[in-house]
């Protein structure tokens, strides 16, 4: 996300007014090469013995998804919840809502590109406090973890939006940037929670 905001900002100040008519495209077609990158990598990544073990069971299962909700339904649930909270405030802060909200064809009609840098400092804060998230996890647990940071993000979405609303740069930022904190609480634990709660 970090990437992908901070080549939306640099091309959104190339291209100015031109932006909707072909800026856009540039980081669209960018992403070309990051697909090339990650289909590169992913490719060269061994599958760790386990699970080439039991794949080699689930060809003998007529229905895979029948034997996961079976024994399984319980933890799949749990997983989709836990990141559809997380997804809905990274959705909110990189993905596109504050931007289309602040400075959109029908939002608040602030500058376009002021929004993006912010956000993309709101990306680099994401990245440390999901480090940080990561490694105290490992201290007090990844569902008190994730507890705190969802607390913290429900509790500060509604200071966020009143900040955005006054329409001062300081204070969208100093709205945007707490986020980051609750956000990354929920991101920093997810990929061992995720391992963890499945056998």
């Amino acid at each position: 996300m970090l990437t992908a905001t901070g080549v939306l900002a640099i091309v959104h100040a190339i291209s100015g007014d031109a932006f909707n008519a072909w800026g856009w495209r540039v980081p669209f077609l960018f992403s070309i090469v990051m697909i090339a990158i990650g289909m590169f990598i992913r490719l060269g990544v061994a599958e760790s013995p386990i699970f080439e073990e039991v794949s080699k069971d689930a060809d003998q299962l007529r229905l895979p998804i029948v034997q996961m909700f079976k024994y399984n339904g319980k933890q799949l649930v749990q997983g989709a919840l836990a990141f559809m909270g997380n997804g809905v405030v990274g959705y909110m802060i990189t993905g596109g809502f504050i931007l289309a909200y602040t400075s959109g064809p029908n939002g608040m009609g602030l500058d376009g590109n002021k929004m993006l840098n912010i956000i993309t400092l709101a990306s680099a804060s994401w990245i440390v406090t999901t480090l940080f998230a990561a490694w105290i996890s490992d201290k007090i647990g990844r569902v008190r973890t994730f507890q705190i940071g969802f607390v913290l993000n429900l509790v500060w979405v509604f200071p966020l939006f009143a900040l955005i609303n006054t329409g001062e740069w300081s204070n969208i930022m100093l709205g945007i940037l707490p986020l980051t904190i609750g956000l990354g609480l929920t991101y920093g634990p997810q990929s061992a929670m995720f391992a963890e709660i499945f056998p």
